[in-house]
């Protein structure tokens, strides 16, 4: 069994899964955790962190048991920015403008090419979501968030 790390998308993408959630970790440290039944502000980003970081390096090591590894290609920036754009957005405007408005940034900028050549499925995806996420989680759950 011959091991060998190559520069490869899972093992860049299991380095980034770990830095991100040890990152993570070393930011809500400071958390309350609580308890399993009563979870404090930390208890889930610790948890998820702890589970980013075994992912993250599951995938760096079982690349070296790899006998090829698909390399690391060139990528569009563009997806990734408009993306990234809607979870900041999502981010920026779930306490500015409720719930509904921050859904909407969210589905428009992820969504962008789709909006310019099917703005109707577009619309529809956004009332599906919007439907679901204020029954699920405003009325369901009963999360403390402003609709509109």
């Amino acid at each position: 069994m011959k091991l060998s790390l190559r520069s490869s998308k899972q093992v860049w993408a299991g380095l980034l899964f770990m830095v991100i959630g040890l990152a993570v970790l070393t930011v809500s440290r400071g958390y309350t955790l609580g308890t399993a039944r009563a979870m404090g502000p930390g208890y889930y980003p610790m948890v998820l962190a702890i589970l980013m970081t075994i992912l993250g390096f599951a995938a760096v090591v079982q690349d070296l048991f790899r006998r090829r590894s698909e390399p690391v290609g060139t990528m569009d920036i563009v997806p990734v920015s408009f993306l990234v754009a809607g979870v900041v957005a999502f981010g920026l405007l779930i306490e500015r403008g409720g719930l509904v408005a921050a859904l909407l940034g969210l589905i428009a900028l992820v969504s962008y090419q789709r909006v310019r050549t099917r703005p109707l499925e577009v619309l529809a995806i956004f009332l599906v979501v919007t439907v679901l996420t204020v029954g699920i989680f405003i009325y369901l759950i009963k999360l403390p968030i402003d609709v509109f």
